[in-house]
């Protein structure tokens, strides 16, 4: 066994000790940024999440408890989120030292189902995209009356570096000056607090379980203040990409019809909101490509990144839309003219 994996051994076993946790670990998804674990233990299983920091770091360490803060108070006004489990020292974080690192440890309980990625294209109906519109519903009311604690906050939608391709890619000039007229024109738009507040901004389907028909989401580590509408074109995004739609128009219109019905039994947007997703739409692929491009070897992607990237350098030069939703914008003016 390497140092590496010695330290690395070390590290989860004071993880597992924190949270008096004695049963079986194995490593499940983490993201970018996180290792994850989950482990059985006696009252059901518990997930840890380890966050490598640079020791001093405030900002970092302020991020990660503003994200924990607001799940907590999502989970205490009936979310469906997992609840966070303190530790042994009734802890929401706690702080594990390394080598030249330090580790942001945080806990929470297994949530019930199995991943909505398990879930075939074929098996999400109308109730199921529904479902998913009322989850995100009640997240955007929750969000209008959360106050974070003072000193604490969340990003905003503009902090991710990604969305600057310069700063990876600055060769690929027709797609920096692509980049920065939608990051203008996105700036431009109003932050009407009753449209505008902290979003999760990455509901994908590995961050979302499914039991019986109930969905729960998870990971809110890339959670930002941003428009709502962004959050509903984030979801649309990753549904046609996890579930290798090939008829995105008419999959789109679907998912949109029901997400709304959905959406709308808990709030409602401005219709001047809902004309707004392509815009947000073309945010995603533009975070999508500068990431894989910046962080990933192009001659070995995945199965995923591959079927993102072929023809997409060529139709963000070409203004061509990941999906057009035209039609749908036609029938939905008509539907509502009707109401």
């Amino acid at each position: 066994m390497t140092d590496i994996e010695q330290l690395h051994e070390k590290i989860l076993e004071e993880a597992a000790s924190l949270y008096a946790l004695t049963g079986k670990r194995w490593s499940t998804s983490g993201g970018f940024e996180n290792w994850v674990y989950e482990y059985t233990a006696l009252h059901g299983n518990v997930i840890i999440r380890l966050t490598p920091c640079v020791p001093d770091t405030p900002d970092m360490l302020s991020s990660i408890q503003a994200e924990v803060d607001f799940i907590r108070y999502l989970h205490r006004n009936g979310a469906p989120v997992p609840r966070v489990i303190p530790s042994i020292h009734g802890k929401v974080i706690e702080k594990i030292h390394g080598s030249s690192l330090e580790y942001a440890v945080v806990a929470s309980e297994k949530v019930q189902g199995a991943p909505a990625t398990t879930i075939p294209a074929s098996q999400w109906t109308p109730s199921l995209i529904t479902a998913l519109g009322t989850l995100m519903g009640t997240l955007h009311v929750l969000a209008l009356s959360y106050i974070p604690p003072k000193g604490v906050r969340r990003p905003s939608w503009n902090q991710d570096a990604f969305y600057y391709p310069e700063r990876f890619i600055p060769h690929q000039s027709l797609i920096v000056e692509k980049s920065q007229s939608l990051l203008d024109r996105i700036s431009f738009l109003p932050k009407d607090p009753r449209y505008y507040g902290l979003i999760h901004a990455d509901i994908n389907l590995n961050n979302l379980y499914v039991h019986n028909g109930t969905l729960t989401v998870l990971d809110f580590d890339d959670s930002r203040y941003g428009w709502f509408a962004h959050d509903i074109a984030v979801a649309l995004f990753f549904w046609l990409m996890d579930l290798h739609i090939q008829d995105r128009e008419s999959a789109a219109q679907m998912f949109l019809n029901n997400f709304i019905v959905g959406y709308e039994t808990v709030y409602t947007l401005d219709p001047y909101w809902l004309q707004q997703i392509p815009l947000f739409l073309d945010l995603q692929v533009m975070l999508c490509y500068t990431v894989i491009m910046a962080e990933d070897d192009l001659n070995h992607l995945n199965a995923w990144c591959q079927r993102f990237m072929k023809g997409r350098k060529s139709d963000i030069e070409e203004g061509i839309p990941f999906v057009s939703l035209e039609n749908w914008f036609v029938k939905r003016e008509i539907s509502l003219e009707e109401r």
